[in-house]
């Protein structure tokens, strides 16, 4: 085989994996690791005060959610066929918002960009809803 078809066969393999690497949605898991809660000026919150916030933006952002125990919420998501569940850890002064569970998942490690999609939009629905209490 000469070099100059060598290097031709080289450069459309290249080609070819970039082609399928592009096609191949995957994005890192999106996580809130201990999200700072303002406190409202003169008052303290208290868990139910989060909680409540918590609850009004995952309504607001199409989550369903279901309370645990205190400090810790379930939240799920369905979008067609695909859906996702969260855990929503929390105390008066941080949340968490950790992947339980995925439809569109990849792997152990990625997901398809719909679901950090659909977790930033929750995240920003609670942020929201918690920098109004007591407003």
């Amino acid at each position: 085989m000469s070099m100059s078809r060598l290097g031709k066969l080289l450069a459309g393999a290249l080609a070819l994996s970039v082609v399928l690497f592009a096609g191949c949605k995957a994005a890192p898991i999106y996580e809130v690791v201990s999200a700072p809660i303002p406190a409202p000026a003169g008052r303290a919150l208290t868990l139910d005060d989060v909680q409540k916030a918590i609850a009004r933006g995952a309504s607001r952002s199409g989550w369903q959610l279901q309370p645990e125990s205190p400090g810790h919420l379930t939240a799920r998501f369905q979008s067609g066929r695909h859906s996702a569940a969260v855990n929503i850890d929390h105390d008066t002064k941080a949340y968490s918002i950790k992947m339980r569970d995925t439809s569109v998942r990849n792997d152990g490690t990625s997901v398809h960009p719909a679901y950090n999609n659909w977790v930033q939009s929750l995240d920003r629905a609670i942020r929201i809803e918690l920098s109004s209490i007591g407003q």
